[in-house]
């Protein structure tokens, strides 16, 4: 192994300006690996504070799981959680002021224009009233 170690640095020192050549190389190789993994951090990070300073959460909606994906086949439950004003008003209890909780219901139903004859799938929504404590 020393013999080996020899021969190498005789080998860079038989050709000086291909051992400078080569070191600038590596070196500046390295520099710019580290400058690009560097403004690429950066520029994440940049992102991130901007997504995160524009984006305020708007609507959690919680919805009970009413159906069991079995095989490929969506498979109705015969017993899910329903939820009531009771749920709603202990959630609102332990929110505070944080939020505003709503209950509400969502289902699709066929439905037909005056004059259409064409059914068609529409989804409706149902709100509960607003709590009274709001202005």
């Amino acid at each position: 192994m020393r013999g080996s170690i020899v021969v190498g640095l005789g080998a860079l020192r038989g050709s000086p300006l291909r051992t400078a050549l080569s070191t600038l190389g590596v070196v500046i190789g390295v520099g710019a690996l580290v400058s690009v993994l560097a403004v690429g951090d950066g520029v994440e990070r940049f992102a991130r504070l901007q997504i995160e300073r524009s984006t305020d959460l708007l609507i959690l909606t919680v919805a009970p799981r009413t159906t069991r994906t079995v095989d490929g086949l969506q498979i109705r439950l015969a017993e899910y959680p329903v939820f009531t004003a009771d749920d709603a008003d202990a959630l609102q209890t332990t929110l505070g002021t944080a939020a505003t909780v709503y209950l509400g219901i969502t289902g699709g139903v066929a439905a037909r224009g005056p004059g259409d004859t064409v059914v068609r799938g529409v989804i409706v929504s149902g709100v509960g009233a607003v709590p009274r404590d709001l202005p």
